[in-house]
């Protein structure tokens, strides 16, 4: 795996990252970072990538040290284009901006009035989650602004989005990461649990990966989390509603979990931030 940036998931913890590059290894999976691939070519028998090193300056790289490497078969994952095209947006005098779909972030509607744009096409978080989240709010306000129907104007938020990467296991992350929450002047309390401390994982045979959970050490609110593991997508969801309505750690902690479950992971997680987790060997990490 070529990958240009100093990480194969830059917007990850650092810790979930180191994670999952251990289950890369086992697999065989060699990556390396900060890399430019400056050509593929086919060969008719394998493929060949010409690269150097990613923080050459662009009018540098004729006379930079070259990497070669050799494989089967080449995928190229760089990105996404926004179809746009061959819609009759202009004559509807609705806005583009190479590809961009222009429209009002709060209530999504285009430059042209009662026109509305949703999805990866609109320039935002590219998420089919976020999509069908601004659908809704497209759709009310579409209603809204005809009469008639018993709908409110609605205005986006996008202060609390979830996000998954479906590898095995799952990456999931919410809010915060402790960098972010640092930089922005946020005294960050943190709690990590293991999977293999949970009975519920023990019985499933899926004992790898941790939840880590973030809190404001002011006033203990949850302010990010992220997750590797089994079902890691589903147990962020409880903490992205914990960090939409402001919930603290002792909210959580007091709240009771069925057991035994994976939901459990978040109950022990949140308690670690100020060791409470009680099938957890420490004290809490004071970041």
């Amino acid at each position: 795996m070529l990958e240009y940036l100093s990480s194969p998931i830059a917007t990850e913890e650092p810790m979930i990252v180191k994670e999952l590059l251990k289950k890369f290894q086992k697999l065989g999976i060699e990556v390396k970072n900060s890399l430019n691939v400056l050509s593929v070519e086919n060969t008719g028998s394998s493929v060949k990538a010409i690269t150097c090193s990613a923080n050459i300056p662009r009018d540098q790289i004729e006379n930079a040290e070259k990497f070669e490497f050799e494989a089967d078969l080449c995928l190229v994952s760089i990105g996404r284009v926004k179809e746009s095209k061959n819609l009759g947006l202009e004559d509807l005098g609705i806005e583009t901006n190479r590809g961009v779909i222009k429209c009002n972030t709060d209530t999504l509607e285009t430059s042209a009035r009662g026109i509305y744009a949703v999805g990866d096409v609109t320039g935002g978080l590219m998420l089919a989650h976020v999509a069908y989240y601004e659908a809704d709010i497209a759709v009310a306000n579409a209603l809204a602004s005809i009469g008639g129907f018993p709908v409110k104007e609605m205005k986006t938020d996008y202060r609390v989005v979830p996000a998954t990467i479906f590898t095995s296991p799952n990456i999931s992350s919410v809010g915060f990461r402790r960098k972010a929450a640092k930089d922005r002047g946020i005294n960050v309390l943190m709690g990590q649990f293991p999977y293999q401390s949970l009975g519920k994982a023990k019985c499933m045979g899926e004992e790898k990966g941790y939840i880590i959970t973030l809190a404001d050490k002011e006033d203990l609110r949850i302010i990010g989390a992220s997750c590797i593991g089994i079902e890691a997508s589903e147990l962020i969801a409880e903490l992205a509603l914990a960090i939409k309505n402001g919930l603290t750690v002792h909210e959580i902690s007091e709240t009771i979990h069925c057991h035994p479950t994976l939901s459990e992971m978040v109950l022990e997680g949140t308690e670690a931030i100020v060791g409470k987790a009680i099938h957890k060997k420490g004290r809490p990490i004071h970041q």
